[in-house]
Protein backbone atom coordinates (compact mmCIF):
# COMPACT_ATOMS: atom_id res chain seq x y z
CA UNK A 1 0.00 0.00 0.00
CA UNK A 2 2.80 2.40 0.96
CA UNK A 3 4.66 1.51 -2.24
CA UNK A 4 1.55 2.26 -4.33
CA UNK A 5 1.09 5.69 -2.76
CA UNK A 6 4.79 6.49 -3.17
CA UNK A 7 4.48 6.72 -6.97
CA UNK A 8 3.27 10.18 -8.12
CA UNK A 9 0.44 8.98 -10.43
CA UNK A 10 -1.05 6.91 -7.63
CA UNK A 11 -0.82 9.87 -5.26
CA UNK A 12 -2.56 12.13 -7.76
CA UNK A 13 -5.28 9.54 -8.29
CA UNK A 14 -5.73 9.19 -4.52
CA UNK A 15 -5.95 12.97 -4.06
CA UNK A 16 -8.46 13.27 -6.92
CA UNK A 17 -10.63 10.50 -5.45
CA UNK A 18 -10.46 12.11 -2.01
CA UNK A 19 -11.43 15.52 -3.44
CA UNK A 20 -14.28 13.94 -5.38
CA UNK A 21 -15.61 12.36 -2.21
CA UNK A 22 -15.38 15.65 -0.34
CA UNK A 23 -17.26 17.35 -3.19
CA UNK A 24 -19.95 14.67 -3.27
CA UNK A 25 -20.31 14.86 0.51
CA UNK A 26 -20.47 18.66 0.42
CA UNK A 27 -23.18 18.73 -2.27
CA UNK A 28 -25.24 15.98 -0.65
CA UNK A 29 -25.18 17.97 2.61
CA UNK A 30 -26.17 21.12 0.73
CA UNK A 31 -29.03 19.28 -0.96
CA UNK A 32 -30.22 17.74 2.31
CA UNK A 33 -30.13 21.14 4.02
CA UNK A 34 -32.16 22.80 1.27
CA UNK A 35 -34.72 19.97 1.33
CA UNK A 36 -34.94 20.19 5.12
CA UNK A 37 -35.38 23.97 5.11
CA UNK A 38 -38.05 23.70 2.39
CA UNK A 39 -39.90 21.10 4.46
CA UNK A 40 -39.62 23.36 7.49
CA UNK A 41 -41.06 26.30 5.52
CA UNK A 42 -43.99 24.15 4.41
CA UNK A 43 -44.62 23.01 7.99
CA UNK A 44 -44.61 26.63 9.20
CA UNK A 45 -47.03 27.61 6.42
CA UNK A 46 -49.39 24.84 7.49
CA UNK A 47 -49.26 26.04 11.10
CA UNK A 48 -50.01 29.61 10.05
CA UNK A 49 -52.93 28.54 7.85
CA UNK A 50 -54.59 26.33 10.45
Amino acid sequence: MIILLASPPAQQRYIRIKNNWQTVWFYSNLLRNSVNSRARDKAEERQCNS
